[in-house]
């Protein structure tokens, strides 16, 4: 996990957002390879065991669904690319699901760009610019802090909401199902049978 990320990390017992502390146990460069984040309020700790962040308290998450393959191929990194609108170096993109298969490859498209992959399949590794988390219940990742989020169309649609709260305003939510309701606080971009794609409204109200 990159180091840098423990400030977005979001605690997921429930309570009022609080800063989490990360505790390196052994480092590789910017990122842990094992150590441990801790939450000040609930004093919750949670396990980076193999660079990969465990946000399910070390126990493997019950909701098996997060690891099935999707039902149509991922599109290629260059539409995902397109489809997320972003030029220019810096900040956070977030890859939830099956889709983080393509991170080796958007990291060639983006740049300086930090992925953060959410729930991914075996084949994804950390270190470079991904950095990797295991979260059932939901992205683990504070308000309003990526500058785009891509949904595996696998996944519950409840994701779709998690990606509007995660994302930026102005910014892209991508999920790779078509016919999605439209989430709260969102405008449609393009809405197909394979993909909606919509912005997050400026004035969506955050929760923290």
């Amino acid at each position: 996990m990159f180091i840098e990320l423990t400030e977005y990390l979001l605690c997921p017992n429930g309570h009022d957002p609080e800063y989490c502390v990360a505790v390196p146990v052994r480092m590789e460069g910017r990122h842990v390879v094992e150590g441990v984040v801790g939450c000040p309020a609930c004093k919750a700790e949670f396990a980076i065991s193999g660079g990969v962040l465990q946000l399910h308290g070390g126990s493997p998450p019950a909701d098996e669904s997060i690891r099935k393959a999707p039902p149509d191929p991922v599109p290629d990194a260059a539409s995902v690319h397109t489809l997320l609108g972003l030029d220019g170096p810096g900040g956070y993109v977030v890859l939830v699901g099956a889709v983080a298969v393509l991170a080796d490859q958007l990291q060639e498209l983006l740049p300086d760009v930090h992925l953060i992959c959410i729930n991914s399949p075996g084949e994804t590794r950390p270190g470079g610019a991904v950095s990797l988390i295991e979260s059932p219940a939901g992205m683990g990742l504070r308000d309003a802090m990526a500058r785009g989020v891509v949904v595996g169309g696998e996944l519950d649609p409840a994701w779709t909401d998690e990606a509007l709260r995660v994302v930026l305003p102005g910014r892209h939510a991508v999920v790779l199902r078509g016919s999605v309701k439209v989430p709260r606080g969102a405008e449609v971009l393009a809405l197909s049978q394979d993909i909606s794609v919509f912005r997050k409204l400026r004035n969506m109200p955050q929760s923290s």
